[in-house]
């Protein structure tokens, strides 16, 4: 099984953006208030609830500069059943360490070139 990793970056002004089909496969809107699980130094779940402290503003970012992630730091973005979840990662292929086009192989994280191989 293959399935696409996504990977967002914080930008110089604090905000990651949120992919726009996870936000649609969890209704969550621009303008909508969010709730942070901060798991652990590199695990975030996000999930919509009206008691959430931080707005998902109209490009679909929200703000972590209160989570001191400095600008430039890499997440993997997994979509769950209910939560989007921030894992804060540097990936590269398990075959040949590149890390353009990765996708996950069974239980590998492979470039798009090693991943035809396997095929």
């Amino acid at each position: 099984m293959k399935e696409k990793i996504i990977f967002r970056a914080v930008d110089e002004t604090g905000h990651i953006v949120l992919p726009v089909d996870y936000r649609r496969k969890l209704d969550i809107q621009c303008g909508d208030l969010l709730s942070i699980e901060h798991v652990s130094a590199t695990l975030m779940h996000i999930r919509k609830s009206s008691e959430g402290t931080i707005q998902v503003d109209s490009f679909g970012r929200i703000y972590l500069a209160g989570y001191a992630f400095k600008a430039g730091t890499s997440f993997e973005v997994i979509l769950g059943d209910d939560c989007i979840t921030l894992y804060t990662t540097i990936r590269t292929c398990a075959k040949c360490g590149g890390a353009d086009t990765l996708t996950r192989v069974h239980s590998e994280i492979l470039c798009a070139s090693c991943a035809r191989m396997i095929e």
